[in-house]
């Protein structure tokens, strides 16, 4: 089933934050990975969070503090 083009706009938010601070996700199992991105589709920032992942395209150490993921992604980069 394909995503609705909000969500999948959210899921390459979320591909696209991982990459940039070097976070793997692929061990997330299906519940946690459908909570992580409920929790990016309900940000009130997803236009911050694309000028953010712009600005740091070549990298970063962890995602910005408005990220709802923060810690899921800084866990999954360490």
């Amino acid at each position: 089933m394909l995503a609705n083009p909000r969500t999948q706009a959210h899921i390459q938010l979320m591909t696209r934050m991982a990459r940039v601070v070097g976070a793997d996700l692929d061990h997330l199992g299906d519940a946690e990975w459908s909570v992580a991105l409920e929790r990016c589709c309900a940000c009130a920032n997803p236009g911050s969070c694309e000028d953010w992942l712009d600005d740091n395209s070549d990298g970063a150490p962890q995602p910005p503090r408005f990220c709802p993921n923060r810690k899921l992604m800084t866990a999954a980069a360490g």
